[in-house]
């Protein structure tokens, strides 16, 4: 009886093993790759959000003691200060410049130039009656943009990963520049301007006064927690950020602890206190957690930029074993 069925040839039947295999695997592995491109792009974008953040902080730097020679400047008319504060003020100027330029690349990117703008705004306002306002508005205009500028660091570690990061310790070196460090560096200047224009008018705190620096105290001691606890656990989780952080987290926690102290013995002996003290113990704390500020930030950049590495080398693992799988099962099919 005649085989009614023929037998598919040898070839066809490899070609459609080969068919069946690939394709599902060529699936996988784009898959594969694509979640690997992702993630680098994930960390590519935190890195963007650090540049912006660093360009922020310069600003409030500059602003911290703009703020200071104005105050200074508007409680005693002192005429020689003006100067000083002039040269101040182009100083902030020139590192809003600097954002100017990174918000030109990233602002849109990150959603964060309008917000950027209205910083600017305020700032003119400040700048543009520096000489003649009074000592308070002064205070309270200089309060309200460092409120604004922290705001827009949020916003930055909110549309550029940053407050996702998926590491422990690139996570709370986040926490360090986004969150505690920027929340520190307000308070502690508005504790140096509110003692000091307490010692220069040699009087009793109000009662305002001193709910206001209760308050500030706690807005302090707060984040210091939270930057010592994160620090912590960041540097257990990876001990090679010993060597960079831990001597300038010590540092930072010693010279806010003196201000923090400094801010009890006003409400209680302001008349003890010297003339100069919140400036020279407050300047010290501020001058210190910028120090740590630009210590973290970098080293953040490189734990992201090694993070991205070990994506791009993994990326190639899988398309390089991809490649071998392939050609094995193309050599087998012509063999």
């Amino acid at each position: 009886m005649p085989n009614l069925l023929k037998r598919p040839p040898t070839q066809g039947i490899l070609v459609g093993l080969f068919l069946l295999f690939t394709v599902p695997f060529g699936v996988v592995v784009n898959r594969l790759v694509a979640e690997i491109d992702a993630s680098i792009e994930f960390a590519a974008k935190e890195q963007k959000g650090v540049e912006y953040n660093q360009g922020v902080r310069k600003v409030l730097a500059e602003l911290v003691y703009q703020q200071q020679l104005s105050q200074e400047y508007l409680e005693g008319r002192r005429t020689e200060l003006i100067p000083s504060l002039q040269n101040q003020a182009a100083r902030v100027n020139r590192a809003i410049q600097a954002v100017d330029e990174i918000d030109v690349r990233l602002g849109q990117l990150l959603g964060v130039s309008d917000r950027w703008k209205q910083v600017k705004v305020n700032w003119q306002q400040i700048v543009a009656n520096q000489l003649v306002q009074s000592a308070e508005t002064n205070r309270e205009l200089h309060v309200s943009l460092m409120s604004d500028m922290l705001t827009l660091i949020a916003q930055v570690g909110d549309t550029s990963n940053l407050i996702l990061d998926p590491d422990l310790d690139s996570y709370y070196l986040m926490d360090a520049v986004v969150v505690q460090l920027p929340k520190m560096l307000k308070h502690s200047a508005q504790v140096r301007n509110v003692g000091q224009s307490l010692v220069n008018e040699k009087r009793s705190l109000t009662r305002k006064e001193e709910i206001q620096l209760i308050g500030l105290y706690n807005a302090i001691q707060l984040p210091l927690s939270g930057l010592q606890r994160g620090m912590e656990v960041a540097t257990n989780d990876n001990p090679s950020l010993i060597a960079s952080v831990e001597s300038n987290v010590l540092e930072t926690t010693i010279s806010t602890n003196a201000l923090l102290e400094l801010t009890q013995r006003a409400s209680s002996t302001p008349a003890r206190i010297g003339s100069r003290d919140f400036y020279r113990i407050g300047n010290d704390a501020i001058a210190k957690q910028l120090q740590l500020y630009d210590v973290v930030a970098p080293t953040l950049n490189q734990l992201l930029q090694s993070r991205i590495q070990k994506f791009e080398s993994r990326k190639q693992q899988v398309q390089l074993f991809g490649v071998c799988v392939l050609l094995v099962l193309l050599a087998t099919l012509i063999g």
